[in-house]
C-alpha cells in the first residue's frame, strides 16, 4: 500500500500533494470558462479595427477615387490603383513600367489638369510607383 502523503487522492487512486492540487486549481482558473475562451476568440475587435481603418481611408481619399474613376481612360483603370491622397499629392500604384509610361502620357496630355479641376484645386501633384495593383 502506497504511503499517503499530506494531500488528497485523485479518482485514479494517485495521491496528490497540496502543491500539486493548488497548481491544478490555478491552471483551471487561468484557463477560464468556455464563455471567456469564446470572448477571446471573437473576431469582433478585428472587424471594428478594419472598419476604423476603412473609414480613415475614405476620409483621406474623399471623392478623389471617384474623380479618378470618372476621368481616367478605361484601359488604365484596371492597371492603376489609388494609394493615397495626402498634402495635395495623389499617389498611384501602377502594374508595370509600360503602364507607368502610358499614365505619364495621359497625365501630361490633360488628365492631371482635369483631375485638378475635379478636386477643386486640392490636387497639386501626381506621383506614381510600380507595385502590386
Amino acid at each position: 500500500m502506497p504511503q499517503r502523503r499530506n494531500g488528497s487522492q485523485s479518482a485514479s487512486g494517485e495521491v496528490r500533494t497540496e502543491a500539486e492540487v493548488s497548481r491544478a486549481m490555478a491552471l483551471v482558473a487561468a484557463r477560464g470558462t468556455r464563455r471567456d475562451i469564446a470572448a477571446r476568440a471573437s473576431v469582433s475587435p478585428d472587424f471594428a479595427a478594419l472598419a476604423r481603418e476603412l473609414k480613415g481611408k475614405q476620409r483621406q481619399l474623399g471623392n478623389t477615387v471617384d474623380c479618378w474613376e470618372d476621368l481616367a481612360p478605361v484601359g488604365l483603370r484596371s492597371c492603376v490603383r489609388v494609394e493615397s491622397f495626402v498634402g495635395g499629392v495623389l499617389h498611384l500604384i501602377v502594374a508595370d513600367s509600360s503602364t507607368a509610361f502610358v499614365l505619364d502620357r495621359a497625365l501630361r496630355s490633360g488628365l492631371e489638369t482635369a483631375l485638378r479641376q475635379a478636386t477643386a484645386g486640392k490636387l497639386l501633384r501626381v506621383r506614381t510607383r510600380i507595385g502590386a495593383v
